[in-house]
């Protein structure tokens, strides 16, 4: 959260990135460290780090990662077969 203040503090223009945007930002990095969350943090780090990615794309590719890691996580669990089987099953209906 620090890096993401540091970052919008020394940016000399924000355009369109505002409070709310802000606070977006904040509440996406806003969980502890270790385990799960770990591999969130770091990648947030980098790009937060990287001077070529300005504050008011940090939104939306905070947003990214948590929405990939999400399906990453639950997709190991899915049964393909079963999803086709299912699907073949409505389609002759």
């Amino acid at each position: 959260q620090t890096l993401i203040i540091r970052k919008v503090m020394n940016c000399p223009q924000l355009g369109p990135f505002d409070f709310a945007d802000l606070d977006i930002c904040l509440r996406l990095v806003d969980r502890t460290e270790g385990g799960a969350n770990q591999v969130f943090l770091s990648r947030a780090t980098v790009l937060v780090e990287d001077e070529k990615v300005a504050p008011k794309d940090l939104k939306g590719l905070l947003a990214h990662i948590e929405t990939m890691l999400f399906f990453l996580k639950y997709a190991k669990s899915e049964d393909l077969s079963l999803t086709h089987q299912e699907f073949r099953k409505q389609s002759n209906v």
